[in-house]
C-alpha cells in the first residue's frame, strides 16, 4: 500500500527486512558515505550509551569517518561540543551539549521523583535538611573543579562524619545522580585508559552550558522535541519503543506522541500489528535505502540496540538471550547483513577478539567476518588514553 504526495508513490506498510534497512541507515551503518563530524552522528543517534568507558568509541567508529579516539575525546572534555551524564532510562549517554536542556526537562523531572522515592526507602536518609545542605556542599565543590567521589567525601565530610566510610561514599554518590538527574552536574574526563573506567570525575553542567539554557526550557515542549529527534534516529517506531527507550511510562508517553500528532504519519510492519510512526517529513525517506555494511562490530549497549522495545527488526527472538543477560548486561554483537547473528569480547590484556555466531557461517562469510575482525583489533589494541586532568 502507498500514499501519493508530490506525485510519488510512498509506502503505508513496509517489510521487516525495510524496516531493518530504515533503521541501519539512520543508524549509519549503511554502504554510503559515512558522516565526518561527530557531532551530527551523535545527535542523530540521539546519544550514545557509555556505561562502558570503550562502548562510544566503537560506535562511532563505525559510524564516522576516519574516526579517532581523541576526536571523541576533545570533544567531550576540550571542546565540550558534546556532554556525558545519566540520561535516558538513568544511564549515562553523551549527547551534544546544544540538546542537554531538551534531554534533561525532558527526563529530569521524572528521574528525579523516582530517585527521591527510592531514596525515602533508605534509613540512612533521616535528615533530609542535611541532605539539601550535602547536595549544595557537593555542587559547590565541584565549582572549583573537576573532582573524583573520593574527593569529594573529603570535601564534604563534616556534613556526613557520623556515618561509615562506605556510607559517605554511598550518600555523595546518590546525591550525585540526583544532582546530575536536577541537571546540575555531568561526567567529566575519568581517570584511567581509554577502554577501562579507574574513577569518574566529575563536574558541574556551567563548565558545558550557560544555566539560564537549561532553566530556559519547559518540560512539555522538551518532551515535544524530544520525541521528534527521537523518531528522526529510531523512526518508525511505535509508542512501545519510545518510552523504552527514553524511560518513561506508556501513558506519558502516549500523551507526548498526542501533542505531536500533526507532524506524524503512520505506517504498518508486514507481520507486525502494532502501529508505527514516522515524522511526515520523513515519508519519502523511506524509499530507496542502501544495504546495510556486510560486517560491524556493535559494542555493549550500542544505540542501534537500545533504540526500540521491539528487536525483531534486528534479531530473531531465539537469539534474543543471547545479547540481553542478567542484571541488565547488554553484550557486544556481531551485525552481519542487517541482522545481529552473534556476539563478540575483546581481552586487552593478550589482545585476544573472541567471536561467537549464532549459528553456522559458510566459509565465504567467515572469511569475511575475519578480515573485519582485523580492523576492529587494530582500533582497540591502540593504547590511545584521556590525557590526566590537570
Amino acid at each position: 500500500m502507498s500514499v501519493e504526495i508530490g506525485g510519488r508513490a510512498l509506502p503505508k506498510q513496509i517489510t521487516l527486512d525495510e524496516l531493518s534497512t530504515i533503521t541501519l541507515a539512520r543508524h549509519f551503518l549503511v554502504s554510503g558515505p559515512q558522516p565526518e563530524e561527530i557531532t551530527e552522528a551523535v545527535g542523530r543517534l540521539c546519544g550514545l550509551n557509555a556505561q562502558s568507558a570503550r562502548a562510544p568509541y566503537v560506535s562511532l567508529w563505525n559510524r564516522v569517518e576516519g574516526f579517532t579516539k581523541e576526536t571523541l575525546t576533545e570533544a567531550l572534555y576540550e571542546e565540550k561540543t558534546l556532554i556525558k551524564a545519566w540520561l535516558m532510562r538513568g544511564t549515562v549517554h553523551i549527547i551534544p551539549t546544544a540538546d542537554f536542556p531538551v534531554y534533561q526537562k525532558a527526563l529530569g523531572g521524572d528521574l528525579c521523583k523516582a530517585w527521591e522515592a527510592s531514596l525515602k526507602k533508605q534509613t540512612l536518609l533521616d535528615l533530609p535538611r542535611t541532605w539539601t545542605r550535602l547536595l549544595d556542599a557537593i555542587a559547590n565543590s565541584l565549582g572549583e573543579g573537576p573532582l573524583v567521589k573520593k574527593d569529594l567525601v573529603e570535601r564534604v565530610k563534616s556534613l556526613i562524619g557520623g556515618y561509615t566510610e562506605s556510607e559517605q561514599k554511598r550518600l555523595v554518590g546518590w546525591a550525585l545522580r540526583l544532582l546530575t538527574y536536577q541537571g546540575r552536574v555531568c561526567h567529566d574526563r575519568p581517570t584511567g585508559p581509554w577502554y577501562h573506567f579507574k574513577d569518574n570525575r566529575f563536574a558541574l553542567v556551567s563548565d558545558w552550558l550557560a544555566p539560564e539554557r537549561i532553566g530556559g526550557t519547559v518540560e512539555e515542549e522538551a518532551r515535544h522535541d524530544l520525541l521528534i529527534k527521537y523518531l528522526g534516529g529510531y523512526g518508525p517506531a511505535t509508542i512501545h519503543d519510545f518510552a523504552y527507550w527514553a524511560g518513561l511510562k506508556i501513558p506519558k508517553a502516549k500523551q507526548v506522541f498526542r501533542a505531536a500528532r500533526k507532524h506524524l504519519s503512520e505506517i504498518s510492519v508486514e507481520g507486525s500489528k502494532a502501529t508505527f510512526w514516522v515524522l511526515a517529513e520523513d515519508l519519502d525517506s523511506l524509499v530507496g535505502r542502501e544495504p546495510g555494511k556486510r560486517v560491524c562490530f556493535l559494542p555493549e549497549f550500542d544505540s542501534l540496540i537500545m533504540g526500540h522495545k521491539d528487536k525483531s527488526r534486528l534479531i530473531d527472538a531465539e537469539n534474543r538471550t543471547k545479547v540481553f543477560l542478567g542484571l541488565a548486561r547488554v553484550v557486544p554483537t556481531l551485525l552481519l547483513d542487517g541482522r545481529l547473528a552473534g556476539t563478540w569480547d575483546y581481552r586487552f590484556g593478550d589482545q585476544s577478539l573472541h567471536i561467537k555466531p549464532f549459528g553456522r557461517l559458510s566459509q565465504e562469510t567467515s572469511n569475511t567476518i575475519k578480515a573485519a575482525s582485523r580492523h576492529l583489533k587494530e582500533f582497540l589494541k591502540e593504547e590511545t588514553a584521556p590525557q590526566p586532568h590537570p
